[in-house]
């Protein structure tokens, strides 16, 4: 009876501990992104572009690419911006973005993240 007892306990004791771990692991990949992020004190109007093409979703928001005018063609290989969701707006693969109407892109911070070609660091744009 003691045997059954210690080894029912040790099994209880495993699952707690195993989901114990995978509840750590998620909770560092979830912020891991968040502090990729460095916020200004005082979010600026950023002017560049008011067209992006999406191309790689990242949780709660998006690399894209600028807008860009050349000889009368717009095309987009403008600068890359990280583009912050408004809770609302989910983003996918190839979207363009054109901010509405009576609101403007403004650079919030810059968004650290790693490419094939090293770290780069990009501006953190919200519609608002």
């Amino acid at each position: 009876m003691k045997k059954g007892l210690i080894f029912f306990l040790g099994i209880i004791t495993g699952c707690l501990l195993t989901f114990g771990g995978l509840f750590v692991i998620a909770s560092v990949q979830n912020s891991s992104e968040e502090t990729n992020i460095t916020y200004a004190e005082h979010p600026s109007a950023f002017n560049e572009a008011t067209k992006f093409e999406v191309f790689q979703v990242l949780g709660d928001g998006a690399l894209a690419n600028c807008e860009k005018h050349e000889r009368g063609i717009s095309f987009f290989s403008g600068p890359i911006v990280y583009l912050v969701s408004d809770g609302q707006t989910q983003y996918y693969d190839d979207q363009i973005i054109s901010v509405p109407q009576g609101k403007r892109a403004m650079q919030t911070g810059t968004y650290r993240y790693q490419s094939q070609t090293g770290v780069r660091t990009v501006p953190v744009i919200k519609i608002q």
